[in-house]
């Protein structure tokens, strides 16, 4: 194998990022139709007392799917000393999914939104529960 050729742990590894991202596209689009249509709509934010601001929740999805898969990297779920090692690898990805999820009620609360409720209900068991099947392999043998 030539020096530069990268095994096929990185290989893997590149390969579970890319369905990290179309899973989390595809439940984060989904729960934005499941609860609007897809009719374009602006979430207005009251941030004081004396003003308010509207972001679109299209926007807010992406910003979320951003977030989410900036999460999965936080608590390497893809680091290659995890991936295939039993419950490890399934207990990052929940640990990451919930802390993002965590801090999107987080933030809904502190604002006095209703940014969450949609995604938390239909992006996040829909995220969660789709991640286990991407992540099953057979070991090849390393060169």
């Amino acid at each position: 194998m030539a020096r530069n050729t990268p095994s096929w742990k990185h290989r893997y590894s590149r390969c579970l990022a890319l369905t990290d991202f179309v899973l989390i596209l595809i439940a984060v689009a989904s729960a934005q139709i499941i609860r609007f249509g897809v009719d374009q709509q602006d979430l207005a934010i009251r941030a004081t007392d004396r003003g308010s601001f509207a972001i679109n929740y299209t926007a807010l999805s992406l910003v979320l799917a951003l977030g989410w898969m900036l999460s999965l990297s936080a608590f390497s779920t893809r680091n290659e000393m995890v991936f295939g090692v039993g419950a490890e690898e399934y207990r990052r990805v929940a640990t990451a999914t919930f802390a993002t999820f965590g801090l999107l009620a987080i933030i809904a609360f502190s604002l006095r939104s209703q940014i969450g409720r949609g995604h938390v209900f239909i992006a996040l068991p829909l995220g969660l529960l789709r991640h286990p099947s991407t992540r099953r392999r057979d070991d090849p043998p390393d060169p």
